[in-house]
């Protein structure tokens, strides 16, 4: 089993290298196609998406999500290359997460998990800066 804490300081380095980059962006005040104010909000919408498909997913064995994720050839390899490095690195017990499917309109999540996902981007919102439903 992964650590939940190895899991967390990797998304926190990943955090603080997408600030650097922002940063050095703005005090550069060049703007280049990579460094889009649409590209961050693209970025950003996948990773909440990811993120939610995650949180309503669940752990499976190597075996069952390879099996789940047959159907896409760039899928499938990066799965078993996943496999080939939890077993190279003593983690081939690990339960990874096998996220539900989740597409957008772009206004909302839509599918079978769409209200669930939907609810997680509401539940957060301090008083006074909550949105309203749609």
């Amino acid at each position: 089993m992964i650590p939940s804490g190895s899991l967390l300081n990797m998304q926190r380095r990943s955090l603080l290298v997408s600030i650097a980059i922002i940063a050095s962006a703005c005090l550069s005040e060049k703007q280049s196609q990579l460094h889009t104010a649409k590209n961050g909000h693209y970025s950003s919408a996948i990773a909440h998406m990811g993120t939610h498909a995650l949180t309503l997913g669940k752990p499976f064995s190597q075996e069952k999500v390879k099996g789940a994720l047959q159907t896409n050839s760039d899928v499938r390899d990066a799965t078993q290359r996943m496999s080939e490095h939890l077993a190279v690195n003593g983690m081939s017990d690990a339960m990874p997460m096998l996220g539900v499917s989740l597409t957008n309109d772009d206004k909302k999540l839509t599918g079978e998990f769409s209200t669930a996902a939907n609810q997680l981007d509401r539940e957060h919102y301090r008083k006074g800066f909550n949105l309203p439903n749609a």
